[in-house]
């Protein structure tokens, strides 16, 4: 049987127990947030047209990708040219230059 929490504020909030219909719901979530305002919370998240909850600093998925460091272009370049030995030096150059740089180690590890 399903139990529904809520969470305000990093604390639980027991809502209801079964499984329910939106319309059943909805009082329960109502009471949900009036108890957020209550207790200050009064943000609001956004929300897709498919219903999914968008998670803090989600983009959409048209958003350009972000530039790779030249390192992993390079390497990931070189794999996809099927030149192994050519990734492997990429990364061992950018431990070289940084050896703290963990994207270099994990795929120079791969």
């Amino acid at each position: 049987m399903p139990s529904v929490v809520g969470l305000v504020q990093g604390q639980p909030v027991p809502l209801f127990v079964g499984a329910l219909t939106a319309a059943e719901a909805q009082p329960w979530i109502d009471e949900l947030l009036k108890l957020a305002v209550q207790y200050g919370v009064t943000g609001r998240v956004a929300v897709s047209d498919a219903g999914d909850a968008a998670a803090p600093g989600d983009t959409p998925d048209d958003a350009p990708e972000p530039e790779l460091p030249a390192h992993i272009a390079a390497a990931y370049d070189a794999i996809e040219r099927g030149d192994l030995a050519g990734a492997s030096a990429a990364y061992e150059q950018a431990l070289a230059a940084n050896p703290g740089d963990e994207e270099a180690a994990l795929g120079l590890a791969q």
